[in-house]
């Protein structure tokens, strides 16, 4: 979940969502592309240094638990919440997800709600306290996040992250389990701008997806560049 925060100009990292040798934008295989679970992905970065996370699920579909070499995170799932716990350095931690008759989280105990459209997918996510924390709404058009925009909420001069993205005709086959935060996006980001406004500067940075694919027409990669620097997410299902 967000921690307390200051904004920073853009560093580029790994984003993992919700999102990479030898990848091109060429057409999955297969026409029917199977929607499947993530059994693990290997992040690598351009100086080469990588991290590997490894999922599992429960006989529901859930995200049971997801591990790193230094956290581990599981989910408890009950009637109306969602426990979420994670183990970083000898020490536990927990978020309860306040859950509606859909199963869709509603709030949570860091003091955060979630709202949702009538499609399922995840439009605002704010912070009710106070503190240096973000809270962020999500602009979604046919089944795909098109812009988000991340704001201070106490900050006098506006700061923000504005993130817009374009897509590619092909299905994300890829599915975390985590449906109590909304649905995932349909199709695969083909661009990415992010766009920072920090005290009265601005600051962006563009990004370009290119895939490759298992013969199921699954993800089998995934490229995220800028520049010279790349970022390469491996999966397996």
């Amino acid at each position: 979940m967000p921690a307390k925060r200051s904004f920073t100009p853009i560093v580029i990292s790994f984003i993992v969502i919700s999102f990479f040798a030898g990848c091109g934008k060429n057409p999955p295989l297969s026409t029917n592309v199977p929607i499947s679970k993530v059994k693990s992905q290997i992040l690598t970065s351009t100086t080469g240094v990588s991290d590997t996370i490894i999922y599992t699920y429960d006989n529901a579909g859930r995200q049971a638990s997801a591990q790193t070499d230094t956290l581990f995170t599981t989910y408890t799932y009950a009637a109306n919440t969602v426990t979420m716990t994670y183990m970083l350095n000898g020490q536990s931690f927990h978020t309860i997800y306040a859950t509606n008759s859909g199963g869709m989280a509603t709030s949570d105990s860091k003091n955060f709600m979630y709202t949702y459209n009538a499609g399922g997918y995840l439009i605002n996510y704010s912070y009710t306290g106070t503190g240096l924390y973000d809270s962020t709404v999500y602009l979604i058009s046919t089944g795909n996040v098109d812009t988000s925009i991340r704001h201070q909420v106490d900050s006098a001069t506006d700061n923000r992250i504005t993130t817009s993205y374009t897509y590619l005709t092909i299905v994300d086959s890829r599915d975390y389990g985590r449906a109590f935060l909304g649905k995932q996006n349909t199709n695969l980001i083909n661009t990415e701008t992010v766009t920072q406004l920090i005290n009265g500067s601005t600051y962006t940075i563009n990004y370009t997806y290119a895939y490759s694919f298992d013969n199921k027409g699954r993800v089998a990669q995934q490229v995220q560049s800028s520049g010279t620097a790349t970022y390469t997410t491996t999966y397996t299902y």
